[in-house]
């Protein structure tokens, strides 16, 4: 059968995906999807007319059983077939026909890089909370087994301080012990050597890189921060995503799409942008949108996660009664050979990344250390001139009380020793 002369078209006017611009003669098409269109027709020898959705969407069932977008025209009979990366789902085949899949749709989310933790703590970052508790417990019981091994005739005090010293390279006075006693205070030297090496390492490396902080990285920890309510996920609207999130066996998943529908959680996909994304959103959409948006590694803008919560193949919608579909698969399967699909994307991509290149400020190469990257270290070491002082000035005020408790006792006791000399010489 002869391939129709003129095709009605719905499409879906998508940034990158396929761009419109009408004038008064004529309508310009462009983007991955418009290339498409425009190759089909040279090769079928057809000319087009474009629609667009009125309600601006794909197409999916809404409260009454009806469809919406391209699929409602396509079943109403206003369009002979509808592209703009459509997926061919089990629902949508039952109300229209598809043509060859001639791409993947891959679901997954994006959300803000997430920020730096603050430098100010940076001396606690080397070891974990483990590590830590496990230092303290040292500090504790070393001096204890020390004080018993070693040093019994030494208080506990001044053991804990040596010991303590000892963990900052602090050397011990161990002249008077025997040297099989030595030998184990050589091996708790040589431990707190390595210990303190891996610890000063270790910092320079947080000190000189910035930490990131965790990001949320699959689809679990998307529902665990919804559950949390540190974060809200907006979907696309006009899309299946919602239903098949609610639909589907998983429990995360299911508790994503009752929190987007229950808040209303949706942005128009046209619309997805760097100012949608703070600390606190995620965004759901195609992986191929959200590269085109945010650009591709190394030039990535946000954080685009690996995880995938559903992937379709892509098809062109045709009428139920289309009459010629072996001649579009065709026509499909020999542009998908000479590769040219893959071009247009390779070049959109190109183009995004190129637009994040310019974005991306110049980086210097020498890395230099800003004062407020020691702020940390210089507060701890302000409190500790702020103990040593306090105990300085106790110290001191202890002595002069002490003095001035001798000196009385000394004179109470040389009064009463008058006394008695008085009162012996009375009584001679």
């Amino acid at each position: 059968m002869k391939f129709p002369s003129s095709i009605r078209v719905a499409v879906r006017e998508f940034s990158s995906i396929f761009d419109i611009v009408r004038t008064a003669n004529d309508t310009f098409i462009s983007g991955v999807e418009g290339e498409f269109l425009k190759v089909l027709s040279q090769q079928l020898h057809f000319t087009y007319k474009i629609f667009n959705p009125y309600d601006r969407q794909w197409g999916s069932t809404d409260h009454s059983g009806n469809w919406t977008g391209i699929m409602g025209m396509l079943l109403r009979n206003e369009v002979d077939i509808g592209l703009s990366h459509i997926s061919i789902t089990e629902e949508r085949t039952k109300a229209v026909d598809f043509s060859f899949p001639y791409a993947v749709l891959d679901r997954t989310f994006v959300t803000a890089k997430p920020g730096v933790f603050p430098k100010m703590a940076s001396f606690t970052y080397p070891f974990n909370g483990n590590v830590w508790v496990l230092i303290l417990a040292l500090t504790v019981i070393a001096p204890l087994l020390f004080r018993a091994l070693m040093f019994k005739k030494r208080s506990f005090t001044t053991v804990f301080f040596m010991i303590f010293g000892s963990m900052l390279k602090q050397p011990i006075d161990n002249s008077e012990q025997p040297c099989m006693q030595r030998l184990i205070y050589s091996t708790w030297i040589g431990s707190m050597t390595l210990l303190y090496f891996a610890y000063s390492g270790v910092l320079l490396s947080f000190i000189t890189v910035p930490w990131q902080k965790k990001a949320i990285r699959n689809i679990k920890e998307v529902a665990d921060a919804l559950q949390a309510g540190t974060h809200r996920c907006l979907a696309p609207d006009g899309t299946i995503d919602i239903e098949l999130l609610l639909n589907s066996n998983l429990v995360y998943y299911r508790i994503i799409g009752e929190y987007i529908t229950r808040n209303n959680w949706v942005y128009e996909s046209s619309e997805m942008s760097e100012e949608l994304l703070d600390d606190r959103t995620i965004l759901i959409g195609s992986r191929n949108l959200i590269h085109g948006f945010f650009g591709y590694d190394p030039y990535v803008t946000e954080y685009i996660s690996d995880d995938s919560f559903g992937v379709w193949n892509i098809g062109i919608a045709l009428r139920k009664d289309f009459c010629c579909k072996e001649e579009l698969n065709f026509a499909i399967l020999r542009t998908l050979s000479a590769g040219l699909y893959e071009k247009w994307w390779k070049d959109s991509a190109f183009i995004s990344s190129w637009n994040q290149i310019s974005k991306t400020e110049e980086v210097n190469e020498s890395i230099r250390l800003p004062l407020e990257d020691f702020y940390g270290v210089f507060i701890l070491l302000f409190a500790g001139y702020v103990l040593s002082f306090v105990a300085f000035f106790i110290e001191i005020s202890v002595k002069r009380f002490m003095k001035k408790e001798v000196l009385k006792d000394c004179l109470l006791d040389s009064k009463d020793i008058t006394e008695e000399a008085i009162n012996a010489k009375n009584t001679l």
